[in-house]
């Protein structure tokens, strides 16, 4: 039996790329499966097995102490492919590489990008940062036996590099489920995910019609003072907050809610990215309501599924929800639009496909 061992020190456990869908298909397609990962314990779930890393919450010590923990406990074990998830960990991939391991770099984002952005890095050394990272990093995935991305744009940034390390786009497409009849509650707006002022808090907030419109907000606040200054809103009584993206209940309030919102702010990193988030509320039968970012006007909108508003306008998105849930046949319609491109194309099976091909591929050589 062959043996994959994902590593990431960055993602919790039960990360929906890393644990939910990799992982579990893994298991489900025959291989013994290892997960490096931060946890208290030693364990077994879902037949994965966890091999535990220590919670380092400041971030600093994180990068320098974290990778070299899982470089120890990921040499210790024999396996097939090493499979990591996590940039600070490039590093522990090249040593891996020393040993003659065969390896994997799972590119989730254009981190490059990001740091131009960051607000923990002083702006004075953002952009030869960014500069410094994109060149460490494409030279580093030159030694690697394969790059996996998780969006076309980001696969376009490795197209230059040698031939010899395989590359591929694996979009983070839902695992489609039946879908269970609906009991829609009138007017009720879901939003899940990280909740913070660049995806959009704020106006998702304030663009409700206090009077007549419920928002649910399903996904942990970043920072958690975020929290306060969106209690203070005068639509907060209106608002329905859990803070767990793993809640058991999570899945009822999609078939409750009218429709989905993904408000992203106007980022590099947002505006060349397909969100997830998107295809999960298509996947529960849900339209969604999103940024006017002409990559996603491309992309998602000949599904049919979708509206787009200039997610920086309170007004515009409040004028936008008005209109939407004004004709409920026609969410309806949307919404069926949406999980049809799911079950024909964009869904989890297609993805798992390209992955266990380039596992062969790689194992082959």
């Amino acid at each position: 039996m062959r043996t994959i061992t994902h590593i990431t020190t960055v993602h919790p456990i039960y990360d929906t790329r890393i644990f939910k869908k990799m992982c579990g298909s893994l298991i489900d397609s025959g291989y013994k499966v290892n997960l490096i990962v931060t946890h208290n314990i030693a364990t077994q779930i879902d037949g994965v097995n966890i091999i535990p890393l220590p919670e380092i919450k400041n971030r600093f010590l994180r990068i320098i102490f974290k990778p070299c923990l899982a470089f120890f406990k990921a040499i210790h074990i024999k396996s097939d492919i090493y499979h990591f998830h996590d940039p600070e960990l490039i590093a522990m991939g090249l040593m891996l590489k020393l040993f003659r391991k065969k390896v994997i770099y799972d590119v989730h984002e254009d981190v490059s990008s990001q740091m131009l952005h960051k607000q923990w890095l002083p702006k004075i050394i953002r952009r030869p940062l960014s500069s410094i990272f994109d060149r460490f990093e494409k030279f580093s995935s030159e030694f690697f036996d394969g790059i996996v991305t998780a969006t076309p744009y980001i696969l376009a940034r490795f197209f230059k590099i040698s031939p010899k390390t395989k590359k591929i786009c694996i979009n983070n497409y839902p695992i489609v489920r039946k879908l269970e009849k609906p009991y829609k509650e009138k007017n009720h707006i879901l939003y899940i995910g990280g909740i913070t002022k660049d995806r959009g808090a704020l106006e998702m907030v304030q663009s409700i019609d206090a009077e007549v419109m419920q928002l649910i907000l399903i996904g942990p606040a970043y920072p958690e003072s975020l929290l306060k200054v969106l209690e203070k809103e005068k639509n907060w009584k209106n608002v329905e907050y859990l803070p767990s993206l793993y809640n058991d209940k999570k899945y009822a309030y999609f078939h409750k809610s009218s429709l989905g919102l993904c408000l992203l702010h106007d980022l590099p990193n947002h505006t060349r990215a397909l969100p997830n988030k998107i295809l999960e509320y298509w996947e529960r039968g849900l339209p969604v309501l999103a940024s006017d970012f002409s990559y996603w006007k491309e992309f998602y909108g000949p599904y049919g599924g979708i509206e787009f508003v200039d997610p920086t306008s309170s007004k515009e998105v409040n004028k936008k929800l008005k209109e939407m849930l004004s004709d409920p046949k026609k969410l309806s319609e949307m919404g069926m639009k949406g999980r049809h491109a799911v079950e024909k194309e964009l869904n989890w099976n297609n993805e798992l496909k390209k992955l266990l091909d380039l596992y062969d591929s790689i194992l082959s050589k």
